[in-house]
């Protein structure tokens, strides 16, 4: 229970400031979708981080070995690129097969892009993400022996996530092709199936560069958010509760 509640503080308090900077910048406010979106906030990100809390004793402690890095900021930096790496596969995967999309598609069923989007996840992705990502990671680079270091890591991470959701004018620049900003991850949210293939990076968008799946924002023009056919309430409310919604009749 406190660790779950350290990860909410730590969330709560960089979503805070970023809800700030985008209420002074931007003052459009899409209340129903935003009513949604703090369901997965409050209700969807609890579960599924209680459901990590639950699962990672399970993993046998002998499996890991302690970092042979000592330099912290290399450390980071390392962790970080690994992380958005493993990423990059894992959501290309969300969009490759109908099992993972079924979980994913919840995120995308947003009509409007802004800082709560950024939780708008089914109670299944955080447990699949700790899995297929943070503990390959860990097994790769190694455990460091400073704890604190990964307030350090989750802060860049929650910082890129908030970052690429916020509801803001972000000039486009060279900066699009390095890092993740809200110009490229916009694109990938965009109704058009063909861009939902493009910019899966959270961090790095240089990923997407090498891996030929990088949309520059400067072509683009305008957006439009959502899933094709999940336009009701109902349909969101069914993405949430997967799989038990395909015991609900349409």
């Amino acid at each position: 229970m406190i660790k779950l509640l350290l990860l909410y503080g730590k969330i709560i308090s960089i979503f805070i400031v970023f809800s700030l900077i985008e209420f002074l910048l931007n003052k459009r406010f899409d209340w129903k979708e935003r009513a949604i979106n703090f369901i997965g906030l409050t209700v969807f990100l609890g579960l599924g981080n209680f459901i990590v809390l639950k699962i990672s004793p399970l993993i046998p402690q002998t499996i890991f070995r302690y970092s042979e890095i000592d330099n912290n900021i290399i450390y980071v930096i390392l962790f970080l690129l690994l992380t958005d790496i493993i990423y990059y596969w894992y959501h290309r995967a969300q969009h490759s097969y109908i099992f993972l999309w079924n979980i994913h598609r919840f995120h995308h069923s947003a009509e409007s892009l802004d800082i709560t989007t950024s939780h708008r996840s089914h109670f299944l992705e955080p447990p699949i993400q700790y899995l297929c990502i943070r503990l390959i990671v860990f097994l790769i680079l190694g455990v460091s022996y400073s704890e604190s270091i990964y307030f350090i890591i989750d802060f860049f991470v929650l910082f890129f996530l908030y970052l690429g959701h916020i509801d803001i004018k972000f000039p486009k620049s060279f900066i699009d092709k390095i890092f993740v900003t809200p110009n490229v991850h916009k694109i990938h949210h965009s109704i058009d199936q063909d861009h939902h293939h493009k910019n899966f990076a959270q961090i790095f968008s240089f990923i997407d560069v090498i891996f030929k799946t990088f949309l520059n924002p400067k072509k683009i023009k305008s957006i439009r958010f959502g899933v094709s056919g999940y336009f009701t309430t109902k349909k969101k409310f069914k993405t949430m509760i997967w799989p038990i919604s395909i015991f609900i009749k349409d």
